[in-house]
């Protein structure tokens, strides 16, 4: 697994750090709780690609603004808004497992 997304993938991640931090192959440091490592591990696997889209909506959304006050015509402001729009359904959503099908999961 390279990337977070899927939930399939997300569960799995955390099932495999829970593994590892139960194996009795294994070691950690003194002092470590076996779950709060796998936990630390888990939120590293999607903080860094979530981290990276919510950067990119952000600098899009800015450069929109910018935009708006430029003389621009208004496709090129459109452009960025829709960009900015790519950015949440391809980067962020996946980065988090945020589906819109699996939205009703969540209520």
């Amino acid at each position: 697994m390279d990337e977070p997304g899927h939930p399939v993938d997300l569960k799995q991640a955390l099932r495999n750090w829970l593994g590892e931090a139960q194996s009795p192959d294994g070691s950690l440091p003194d002092g470590i709780d076996p779950i709060d490592w796998a936990i630390e591990r888990f939120i590293a696997y999607w903080q860094k690609p979530t981290r990276l889209a919510i950067r990119s909506l952000e600098e899009s959304l800015h450069r929109a603004r910018e935009l708006c006050h430029a003389n621009v015509s208004p496709q090129e402001i459109k452009d960025e808004i829709d960009y900015a729009f790519q950015v949440i359904g391809e980067d962020l959503r996946v980065a988090l497992g945020l589906y819109e099908w699996n939205e009703s999961r969540d209520e």
